[in-house]
């Protein structure tokens, strides 16, 4: 019964993400998006920093290979412990999450960081079916374009 249940459901996804992936924005350049940083002013020789100025968000970018290995791994634990195994969605998690919303009234997620990743880049936070069904979409279309690395680094 719930092998049933569990392939109505990515039919029904399938179905939905081929309807609105027609309207979808174009992903190809998802790499060089504009990050707001800190401005950072050195002293004279370029080698001493002597401000940090920031707005809202305190941010500098760093190369992906320069960041610890131990921080990929517990962000990958916290965020989508399956990301290495996963087409980019997880319809299960993501039903899983909605019906708990519905029942308890709670805001759990069910996106995976592929989804996260597309939701703050390319959508806007609201929450409706259809926002989360192009999130879905869009994530499919990225993880054929980018290996799962250049997601965990864009991420």
């Amino acid at each position: 019964m719930l092998w049933a249940v569990s392939i109505g459901i990515i039919s029904t996804v399938a179905f939905g993400i081929s309807v609105f992936a027609t309207d979808l924005p174009d992903i190809r350049n998802v790499s060089e998006r504009k990050i707001a940083q800190s401005t950072k002013i050195y002293d004279r020789t370029g080698e001493t920093l002597l401000y940090d100025i920031h707005g809202e968000e305190n941010r500098t970018i760093i190369p992906f290979e320069e960041i610890p290995q131990s921080i990929k791994n517990a962000t990958i634990a916290l965020e989508d412990d399956s990301f290495y195994n996963h087409m980019g969605v997880r319809p299960l998690s993501t039903l899983r999450a909605v019906l708990k919303n519905i029942v308890t009234g709670s805001s759990e997620g069910g996106s995976t960081i592929t989804q996260q990743l597309v939701k703050s880049v390319f959508l806007n936070p609201e929450k409706t079916i259809f926002r989360k069904v192009k999130e879905m979409a869009i994530s499919l279309r990225l993880e054929k374009e980018l290996t799962k690395d250049e997601i965990l680094s864009l991420y």
